[in-house]
């Protein structure tokens, strides 16, 4: 894997049994960020709200990066959408790649099919830095055996692949994960998310219940603002801004 300008050390595993809980346990054991996680296999793959994510080697990237994150509140809360960000726009940019976002951590075609999921966990260390360990899963390739997979799970899934103009590599798109994930990490404002979040919104101008908690609100979604949260309008009603739970498509 080329490091394509990532600063930090890489490790490789054949199998784990996620990126994340293993990254989590070299954090803990004194390792030092920014670093890498790569895995062939996991075994226990997960993704938000406990949800369960399938990959397959040599189909599925598996990555998780750990970096240092400044303590300022709103870099902490966007983090997430800015990585994701940094993530589709220079895939775009290598492959050729028409990707967009689907808030707050999915990577989707423009059809809705889902192409790759992120999960950032915090880790706080005994000096108080807070530490990022940003996971991606990436369908890169087509599966070769997607029978374990549930019918529902399966008919919403595509790859990289199939919605780039180039060839797409699992090494290189590694790479250029960890790299996204470095220069989200190193920002210092979060002034332009919002302009930048608007050219790859999946969800734009959607029919979503927002899962805020203690309720659930119905409208149209508006896009995020530099905090990374999701905007919602309802008839009647200005945009109002949420860092909600989940934000889920209206049939």
């Amino acid at each position: 894997m080329a490091k394509a300008g990532f600063l930090g050390r890489l490790h490789f595993l054949d199998k784990t049994e996620s990126t994340n809980s293993h990254s989590m346990r070299l954090l803990a054991n004194g390792a030092s960020a920014p670093f890498a996680t790569v895995a062939a296999e996991q075994t226990a793959g997960r993704g938000r709200l406990s949800r369960k994510w399938f990959s397959e080697k040599d189909s599925t990237l598996c990555i998780s990066v750990a970096v240092e994150l400044p303590n300022i509140a709103e870099l902490v809360q966007s983090f997430t959408v800015r990585a994701g960000i940094e993530i589709c726009e220079s895939l775009c940019a290598r492959f050729g790649s028409k990707i967009f976002l689907k808030w707050p951590n999915d990577i989707y075609s423009e059809r809705g099919g889902k192409i790759g999921g992120m999960l950032t966990e915090l880790f706080l260390s005994k000096d108080g830095r807070k530490i990022a360990v940003f996971g991606v899963g990436l369908n890169c390739l087509p599966r070769l055996n997607d029978s374990e997979i549930p019918a529902d799970v399966r008919n919403s899934m595509e790859n990289l692949a199939g919605v780039s103009r180039k060839n797409v590599g699992l090494s290189e798109a590694a790479a250029i994960v960890a790299k996204a994930a470095e220069t989200a990490a190193a920002q210092t404002s979060t002034n332009g998310t919002a302009e930048r979040y608007a050219k790859i919104d999946w969800l734009k101008g959607k029919k979503i219940n927002l899962d805020v908690g203690d309720k659930t609100l119905s409208g149209i979604a508006e896009g995020v603002d530099d905090w990374g949260r999701i905007g919602i309008s309802a008839e009647g009603c200005p945009v109002s801004y949420f860092a909600a739970i989940e934000a889920i498509l209206k049939k």
